[in-house]
């Protein structure tokens, strides 16, 4: 079984927070818990050439739990499995916003870039986390949207970390509970595939991770999609394992 190899994102965040990181960004608990590598392990069989460090953000009271992120987590690390992509290293924090905020407002104010509550909550995020951030919130409001991403477009990933909420993904509770026709399907994994092509939904009657219909989204990643994720900066490449010699 390969392994995904857990090592730190140069430049993109240590992967070593601490709770003293996160109440010093201005959330007012913080615990960190930080994934083994062989719970992230790729299923038997798959290379795996390229690792996406990530933190999950859980806010106290959105009724996520550690397990239920767990399930995403494990789910995304079979789906993108199929494109030689694991994820690692993984921290999963649970942090109390101020107020005990966890229903964030994704309505967008006019001349603004994104909203408020998504430029104020990713700028949270201290400088030593792994990128990019996935945060689990409550309620989406006045979006209709199971989740939502800001990718970085044609924004280099120097420019992007001078604008926190890019390359970001917010997830909705109500996800958990949405039932789908494949249940190895996940929103989490839908969001970071969006980051890391840097691309939309596609209308297709073939169901897909990317699928622009709700009915027709599945665990499978068209081929196309893969060969964009794999170009991605966000991405890291594992180290080529030497082959032994022979006997």
């Amino acid at each position: 079984m390969l392994l995904v190899v857990a090592f730190a994102a140069p430049g993109l965040g240590s992967g070593q927070t601490v709770e003293r990181d996160w109440l010093d960004a201005g959330f007012e608990k913080a615990e960190v818990r930080r994934v083994p590598a062989a719970e992230l392990a790729a299923p038997t069989g798959e290379k795996i050439e390229y690792t996406l460090p990530v933190s999950f953000i859980r806010l106290a009271g959105s009724n996520w739990t550690h397990a239920r992120v767990m399930r995403h987590v494990s789910r995304t690390v079979r789906i993108f499995a199929a494109c030689g992509i694991g994820l690692g290293p993984v921290e999963i924090i649970e942090a109390q916003a101020p107020d005990g905020r966890h229903d964030l407002d994704m309505e967008i104010p006019s001349g603004q870039p994104a909203p408020e509550d998504v430029v104020k909550f990713s700028a949270m995020a201290p400088a030593s986390a792994l990128r990019p951030p996935v945060y689990f919130v409550g309620r989406l409001l006045n979006d209709e949207a199971l989740a939502r991403s800001f990718r970085r477009g044609d924004v280099s990933v120097q420019e992007a970390t001078g604008f926190a909420y890019l390359d970001t993904s917010w997830v909705a509770f109500k996800t958990h509970w949405m039932e789908r026709k494949d249940d190895e399907y996940s929103t989490v994994a839908h969001e970071l595939a969006h980051l890391l092509c840097e691309c939309g939904h596609e209308r297709s009657r073939e169901p897909h991770l990317l699928n622009r219909y709700r009915n027709f989204l599945s665990s499978h990643i068209q081929p196309e999609t893969c060969e964009r994720m794999r170009k991605s900066p966000l991405l890291e490449p594992l180290p080529i394992q030497a082959t032994p010699p022979a006997k």
